[in-house]
């Protein structure tokens, strides 16, 4: 396929496709590289380096939290993003920097091709039930947040969430997306 350009111009698609393809190359190096063999690596270079040359596109970094999978860690859940790209990475950025107890945890998103974010499985707080231990949660989540000079833009009952992480007994978090500086 290499070798045939018109065929490979027409199966890298569109540059959203071309950048999932590059993104996704890059991140496979940088994360396996070292039990891919030689040959493999060869092939993995050869083929960015023709999409590079084809669609003028380059990936200079994959982000720390990129991943293609949920499949990685358990008890995850995922978030399709409509706001597509730019919706991703701001959320990634700021919500891959938060450690709280009371924040939901963000575990990875792949910002390329259809957006999402893997973040920690959860339920409504309306199935448990809503008591003021709960209500105590969700104010040292705001103070946390704040703290750190962020704002949750889409505060509301449905985005108190409950957390049955083993060590947490169940507290109310908050979600991290929609949060902005």
């Amino acid at each position: 396929m290499l070798q045939d350009p018109t065929r490979l111009w027409i199966e890298i698609g569109d540059e959203t496709q071309q950048l999932k393809i590059l993104t996704r190359l890059k991140h496979s190096v940088e994360s396996s590289g070292g039990v891919l063999t030689a040959r493999e690596l060869d092939v993995i270079s050869a083929v960015y380096n023709v999409v590079v040359r084809l669609s003028g596109l380059v990936v200079v970094e994959v982000p720390e939290w990129f991943t293609t999978s949920e499949m990685e860690w358990e008890n995850a859940q995922v978030s399709r993003l409509k706001g597509g790209e730019e919706e991703c990475l701001r959320a990634a950025f700021i919500w891959g920097e938060l450690n709280h107890p009371n924040i939901r945890k963000f575990f990875g998103a792949c910002h390329v091709g259809n957006p999402l974010i893997i973040h920690e499985k959860i339920l409504p707080i309306a199935c448990r039930g809503f008591s003021w231990h709960h209500m105590l949660d969700v104010a040292c989540g705001l103070a946390y947040l704040h703290g750190l000079g962020l704002v949750h833009t889409t505060l509301s009952a449905s985005n108190i969430l409950w957390s049955a992480r083993q060590h947490l007994d169940g507290n109310a978090v908050l979600s991290g997306i929609n949060l902005v500086r």
